[in-house]
């Protein structure tokens, strides 16, 4: 994907947990929609949020996946990243952040945890 702000969102849900998968750019132009498709979720089972097709993550896409973490421990659900590449985790590395979030390899891996 080559438009900044473009992102592409699909849901995978089963009766055991829902798999948000994530192709494209998490920035400000795009990081509303992920927000809301995975808060629409986080009160049915695990959230399993597949960013193995996400290339890049920005301040807005961090505070969107900050809210989304807010919002799963407020609500006592369980919200698990998987697949985050060496760029969204360098992002979550030099703030601070990767302590919030619980890491999978793969999905997978993810919805065995």
């Amino acid at each position: 994907m080559d438009v900044a702000g473009e992102l592409d969102v699909r849901i995978d849900r089963s009766a055991q947990h829902t798999v948000v998968r994530l192709a494209g750019d998490l920035d400000l132009g795009s990081c509303e929609r992920m927000r809301e498709a995975v808060a629409d979720h986080l009160l049915d089972g695990p959230v399993i949020l597949d960013m193995s097709g996400l290339g890049f993550c920005d301040s807005s896409g961090l505070r969107a996946l900050l809210d989304i973490h807010r919002r799963a421990v407020d609500h006592q659900a369980s919200l698990r990243l998987a697949g985050v590449g060496m760029e969204v985790n360098r992002v979550l590395e030099l703030t601070g952040t990767l302590e919030y979030f619980d890491l999978y390899p793969d999905v997978e891996h993810a919805v065995a945890g």
